[in-house]
């Protein structure tokens, strides 16, 4: 790997006066901008605006996923990457890191290829107890969360089925909720103790960094860290 395509360094705290020092080349939306530019309430505590369980709580039953976001040195550092990441795999950008890096869902890639050809699932139909099909990561770049707060992604080569409005679909809804009580329920001690640990969400397409591969988030408040990695690169508890 060249110089030029070695990842972009870790920077610190941001100039909040000059936002957009480290990003003169990224192209960086007004949203987050505003991020980038607003300092934490508390100059003694840069994590005093992180999301509590009961914010995220409040935040995914009354829909308002926009309120999801880092921290602004966490977003400098993650857009950084994402440039790189579009600069240096031209095929596909952040959805070739994704799926031959972290997901293994491509069998071979040559540099003579020109289009990313991904695994096809075993099952078109979503949730069809094929583990294959699933993935559960560890997220990257996490939202700004409160310490003890774990943040992870289930990817899917299917489709996440959708109602009329955009919103999950009321089916594919109850699948979901299946799956992560059974794959994530023996973190903690009972399922009564789960039932007040464990969220999960799907984003709105206008808030999905990778829309190309269909996913969605789980939040665990105090897993058991030991049982959680034993889950990551794997599909999962099958419904």
């Amino acid at each position: 790997m060249t110089k030029e395509q070695e990842a972009p360094e870790i920077l610190g705290e941001v100039d909040y006066q000059n936002p957009l020092v480290g990003l003169e080349h990224v192209n960086v939306i007004p949203r987050d901008v505003f991020i980038l530019s607003t300092p934490p309430s508390s100059a003694k505590d840069l994590h005093a605006d992180d999301l509590s369980w009961e914010e995220l709580a409040n935040i995914i039953a009354t829909n308002q996923l926009q309120l999801l976001k880092r921290r602004p040195h966490d977003l400098r550092n993650y857009l950084r990457w994402k440039h790189w990441v579009e600069q240096t795999r031209p095929r596909a950008g952040v959805l070739e890191f994704l799926v031959v890096e972290r997901l293994h869902w491509v069998d071979e890639l040559r540099s003579s290829d020109t289009v990313l050809e991904v695994k096809p699932p075993v099952s078109p139909v979503f949730m069809a107890n094929a583990a294959e099909d699933l993935k559960i990561l560890s997220n990257d770049f996490p939202y700004a969360l409160v310490p003890g707060i774990v943040h992870v992604v289930v990817w899917t080569k299917t489709k996440i089925p959708v109602a009329e409005n955009g919103d999950i679909a009321e089916d594919a809804r109850t699948l979901i909720q299946k799956y992560v009580d059974a794959t994530f329920t023996g973190l903690f001690t009972n399922a009564a103790e789960a039932k007040d640990r464990v969220l999960w969400f799907k984003n709105w397409a206008a808030l999905q960094s990778i829309p190309a591969l269909a996913h969605f988030h789980v939040l665990l408040r105090n897993p058991d860290m030991a049982r959680l990695k034993q889950l990551y690169n794997t599909g999962g508890i099958q419904i």
